[in-house]
């Protein structure tokens, strides 16, 4: 790139958006080029955001497409540690397309303290950990949520979510 680099990520950035643009109905191969290009443009510029989340959201056709998605959304979240959505779209993809409810449940987990994280996550993970027969777990998560918490209506989402546990 020859000390380009952002500039040229921003064109195959470009090409990523414009695959997608119109009519176009996603197929394991158009996931594989987008992978592939998404890898390219974070690769030359780590630092860009929107990227990540756009591969999350599109590679979801097929477990490689969604497995590439989760290794660049970790790239993601590698250059930006406290974009709680990172941490959100690759805890869905664990949750979601590859049913697995306690990976899901760790990155959430870690979402919930990030900067801008939606009140609602801790519930989440709770209910996941429940899911997956870890109710000891979820209940022990979600105490130690009311203890620190000062916010009134999380302390009730909370409680809420430890009488369904019970």
């Amino acid at each position: 790139s020859l000390g380009f680099g952002p500039a040229l990520a921003d064109y195959y950035w470009l090409q990523a958006v414009q695959a997608v643009g119109g009519d176009v109905r996603m197929t394991p191969e158009l996931g594989e080029y987008l992978g592939r290009v998404i890898d390219v443009v974070t690769t030359l510029d780590p630092w860009v955001d929107h990227p990540y989340r756009f591969a999350a959201i599109w590679l979801t056709e097929s477990e490689e497409n969604v497995r590439t998605a989760n290794r660049l959304l970790e790239r993601g979240i590698e250059y930006h540690p406290d974009e709680w959505r990172n941490y959100f779209y690759l805890g869905f993809n664990h949750f979601f397309y590859l049913l697995e409810n306690e990976a899901a449940a760790d990155i959430l987990a870690t979402a919930s303290t990030k900067p801008g994280a939606p009140r609602y996550l801790p519930r989440l993970v709770a209910r996941l950990r429940s899911e997956s027969a870890e109710l000891d777990v979820a209940s022990v998560f979600l105490n130690e949520l009311l203890r620190s918490s000062e916010d009134e209506a999380a302390i009730a989402g909370y409680r809420a979510a430890l009488d369904e546990i019970e």
